[in-house]
């Protein structure tokens, strides 16, 4: 998945990257899904722990999901969260 579709949500991203994953990235990207969003919103540290892998696992993981770093991942995830909060109380 060389460039994901900017138009997906990251956790449909992430669900399309999961065959194109190593074992360890699939074991972190299966640790987010499964308490999305709020697994991602922590610190890196944290996140490889409770997904048992390496902060550079992680790395690797929110690059070949089109993202720089894991700062640039939390901000669009907060983005993210932050829309779907508020979409519903401007309707």
């Amino acid at each position: 998945m060389d460039h994901p579709d900017p138009r997906l949500t990251i956790e449909e991203r992430m669900r399309a990257a999961l065959p194109d994953l190593t074992r360890a990235e699939r074991q972190a990207a299966s640790h987010i899904l499964s308490h999305f969003p709020m697994s991602a919103l922590g610190s890196i540290t944290a996140l490889a722990r409770a997904a048992d892998v390496s902060s550079p696992t992680i790395v690797r993981l929110v690059q070949k999901l089109g993202f720089k770093g894991y700062s640039d991942y939390q901000q669009a995830l907060r983005r993210e969260v932050e829309h779907l909060l508020v979409a519903p109380l401007s309707l």
